[in-house]
């Protein structure tokens, strides 16, 4: 096939596993050929099976190449088989990123905002705000589907700065329009990718000069996982913002980590606690222990801590009893898309 390539034509297979078989076969014979030489010789193999049949001989090789390098990829002496399913599925994952590019550029996303409320009375305090995305051709796409591929593909990063721009710029606007009464926050997740970027504070700070949004209505959330990266360059951009007064909030707190010392260390304000400990929570339950712990534990190092997808009567209960400063979930309120939140903020009545 030129170079080192080869090809091998197996015809009359009876069985899927025979291409297999004669992997082995092959990667045994090259290796035994010049032992006595003391030349070691090694081969990466990819193969594809024509059983719904190929148009084109051209079509069968293109894959078996396809093949052949996620075998080079996994180092010598090594085989794959071409699969389907899993080429289809990098490919559908090609385009909706290319989709996502043209949603970014030709403003196909939308903000949803879920509010905030105190849990002791139920008065609204901020909103969190949320991406939805409404293709033109494909209806609307659920986050679940498009912001791991952003995140894989390095999108959160303009995605963030176009989700933390428009939700300062609608909250400078509701804010305004509402003077009379006590300023609403809003809540803005940041990706690790984003949180990682070397201007990151400075564009943070640039936004919050742009909107005229004060640093203290905006509630930055970041997960555990970034926080843990680098805990010394960590605490040096948490403590820049912190500066700014922006508040900064640990998201899914409880998921993966044994060590708490970062809670002493970085300069944080509040936990959100990981939605599955609400979800699992009863009065006789671990988690209600666990709970029950990370309320006592922000106490102690003077945190706010906000539960996320409150559903029951039951879990709401629960959270009062213990004190949690904040909740929201759909108990309270689904994610809200401007116009529907504005109704809220002009009535102002208790949300529980």
């Amino acid at each position: 096939m030129g170079g080192d390539d080869f090809a091998i034509l197996l015809d009359g297979m009876k069985d899927v596993s025979d291409p297999t078989r004669v992997a082995h076969r092959v990667h045994e014979s090259l290796s035994r050929s010049l032992l006595e030489e003391k030349v070691f010789v090694s081969s990466s193999i990819g193969m594809a099976i024509s059983l719904t049949g190929y148009q084109d001989p051209e079509d069968l090789v293109r894959d078996a190449q396809k093949a052949l390098m996620r075998a080079r990829a996994e180092g010598p002496g090594t085989h794959q088989m071409f699969d389907p399913v899993l080429h289809a599925r990098a490919m559908a994952r090609v385009r909706l990123e290319a989709r996502i590019r043209k949603a970014l550029e030709e403003e196909e996303l939308v903000l949803h905002y879920q509010p905030l409320v105190w849990l002791a009375d139920g008065s609204l305090y901020g909103f969190e705000a949320l991406v939805r995305w409404h293709d033109p051709d494909h209806g609307i796409v659920p986050p679940a589907d498009f912001v791991p591929v952003a995140e894989d593909t390095g999108l959160t990063v303009p995605l963030g700065w176009w989700v933390l721009r428009k939700a300062m710029g609608q909250l400078r606007g509701w804010n305004e329009g509402n003077h009379k009464r006590t300023p609403l926050a809003m809540s803005v997740n940041l990706s690790g990718r984003q949180f990682s970027q070397p201007d990151m504070v400075e564009r943070v700070q640039e936004l919050l000069h742009e909107t005229g949004v004060p640093g203290h209505q905006l509630h930055l959330k970041i997960t555990e996982s970034s926080l843990m990266v680098n805990l010394e360059s960590t605490g040096r951009t948490l403590r820049r913002l912190r500066d700014s007064d922006i508040q900064l909030h640990v998201d899914d707190f409880g998921t993966g980590y044994s060590s708490l010392a970062y809670l002493c260390r970085l300069p944080i304000h509040t936990l959100k606690i990981d939605r599955s400990f609400v979800r699992q929570m009863t009065y006789w339950g671990e988690n209600m222990e666990v709970v029950r712990t990370i309320v006592q534990l922000a106490r102690n190092l003077g945190h706010g801590v906000i539960a996320e997808e409150v559903e029951t009567e039951g879990q709401l209960a629960l959270l009062q009893n213990l004190g949690y400063d904040f909740g929201q979930g759909f108990l309270i309120s689904q994610p809200l898309d401007p116009q529907r939140a504005e109704q809220i903020i002009k009535k102002r009545g208790s949300l529980l």
